[in-house]
């Protein structure tokens, strides 16, 4: 999949995205797709919720520990070089979050 941002084309590796659902607590960690040295994903939220990442225990919560989502977004984000899972839980209603990595 192909996507522009910031006036350059980029390669997504479309095969080894991750598929994940968001309820009311906190989903058990997961493990981060494969990413290239740039170290980002493409985040697709259906629904609002909130993401954080960390090691094999990390949880997200509500609030300033965890990024915000809108419902329907698409954003790119750098994922910290220390992670290797994140978590997600919903803001108001389930839905799914999938994230991308750059090829």
């Amino acid at each position: 999949m192909l996507e522009r941002k910031y006036g350059t084309t980029r390669q997504y590796n479309s095969t080894n995205g991750v598929r994940l659902a968001s309820g009311a607590a906190s989903s058990a960690a997961t493990a981060l797709p494969t990413m290239g040295e740039t170290r980002e994903v493409r985040v697709h939220a259906s629904e609002a919720l909130w993401i954080r990442f960390g090691d094999s225990g990390v949880a997200a919560t509500l609030g300033a520990t965890s990024i915000p989502f809108n419902a329907g977004s698409v954003e790119v984000v750098e994922v910290p070089g220390s992670a290797t899972h994140f978590a997600v839980i919903r803001d108001s209603a389930d839905g799914f979050v999938t994230l991308t990595p750059v090829a």
